[in-house]
């Protein structure tokens, strides 16, 4: 399937340096335009061997793009449920704030109510915090391992936010039991430990509400069970994620409010 190669990069790096100090031998070329003759001798080898299996080879690339995975979220009827359920209210547990080794993430009251995120997004897979599930509808997990929430009979997540104008944020949703692609188990009330997510969003630089539909979920592919049944357990979640990807700096997100609507 591979179409083409790239070298980075022509010629090595000035011997001042790159504007951060880094100064390495990268190129096929060095600094006096001299070719590295042992490395141009192995991309001839090369180029040739890839053509070669080309003409042998029996693999053919794919016609159609693969439809996607649908996700089924089948709501109950509640009644006696409120219309609005907000994870502001009661949180069975705090808060939870993760972040990779190259980010950080602290919670703090915002100015106008709700919560203030203070991010730095770092570079490698970024920083979030979870949203944990009011005292109402949480109880602890059969596995002693945290809270499974009962979160059946909405069909909406509603996130209020103030976020700076075109930063990029994920909504994630997840089942008490997510863990990583290739854990031996998972599930802890019933679930099979997946975890889902809405398109990226977008920060407007003002007071915004984001209405994010449940039947728009899609499957998360690099968290959760991957061989799930695409189901969205609502009877046994660990709750909403606002995760910041990485590459983005520093800033604050103010939080004004994140609930279930039906």
């Amino acid at each position: 399937m591979m179409v083409g190669m790239h070298w980075f990069e022509f010629s090595d790096q000035s011997p001042q340096g790159r504007f951060d100090g880094e100064n390495s031998n990268y190129g096929i070329v060095d600094i006096e335009h001299r070719p590295y003759t042992e490395l141009i001798r192995g991309m001839i080898r090369g180029n040739a061997a890839a053509i070669a299996e080309h003409r042998v080879s029996e693999l053919r690339a794919p016609d159609a793009l693969p439809e996607p995975s649908q996700v089924v979220v089948n709501p109950g009827q509640y009644p006696d449920r409120p219309p609005r359920l907000s994870f502001l209210s009661s949180p069975s547990l705090p808060f939870e704030a993760f972040a990779a080794s190259d980010a950080s993430l602290l919670i703090g009251p915002a100015v106008s109510g709700g919560l203030q995120l203070t991010y730095d997004s770092g570079h490698d897979w970024g920083a979030g915090m979870t949203f944990v599930a009011p005292s109402p509808v949480a109880t602890p997990s059969p596995d002693g391992a945290g809270m499974v929430a009962d979160l059946d009979g909405y069909d909406t997540l509603v996130v209020e936010a103030t976020a700076p104008e075109g930063l990029k944020f994920n909504v994630i949703f997840e089942e008490a039991g997510a863990a990583a692609p290739g854990s031996q188990s998972y599930g802890r009330a019933g679930d099979d430990g997946e975890s889902f997510l809405w398109e990226t969003q977008l920060g407007t630089g003002e007071a915004t509400i984001y209405r994010l539909p449940l039947a728009n979920l899609q499957p998360r592919t690099n968290w959760g069970n991957q061989d799930g049944k695409r189901v969205v357990d609502l009877k046994a979640m660990r709750g909403p994620i606002v995760m910041i990807t990485p590459g983005q700096g520093e800033g604050t997100i103010a939080i004004h409010d994140v609930r279930l609507e039906r």
